[in-house]
């Protein structure tokens, strides 16, 4: 089945939502490779690699995210800003 780019991060952030993190990685992963400039389906993909225990994978990519962000100059998403919002 085809989604759309926004359909696919949607899916990964409800199950993410609904506590299935292997289900929002697999949606989310999908996401990030069709659509590497989202930043939302990064965040998200953080979070459920967060939620699952996958702490180097969820640095990892947080430093793809951040690239992304100091690339466009934009402001660095962090572990602490995540937990303050």
């Amino acid at each position: 089945m085809r989604f759309s780019k926004l359909i696919r991060v949607a899916l990964g952030k409800a199950h993410l939502l609904k506590g299935a993190f292997d289900d929002a990685i697999s949606s989310l992963e999908e996401a990030t490779h069709h659509s590497p400039e989202n930043r939302l389906a990064w965040m998200a993909l953080i979070s459920a690699y967060g939620s699952m225990g996958h702490v180097e994978k969820a640095k990892t990519t947080l430093t793809t995210l951040n690239g992304l962000q100091n690339r466009d100059k934009l402001v660095s998403f962090t572990i602490a800003y995540a937990r303050e919002h």
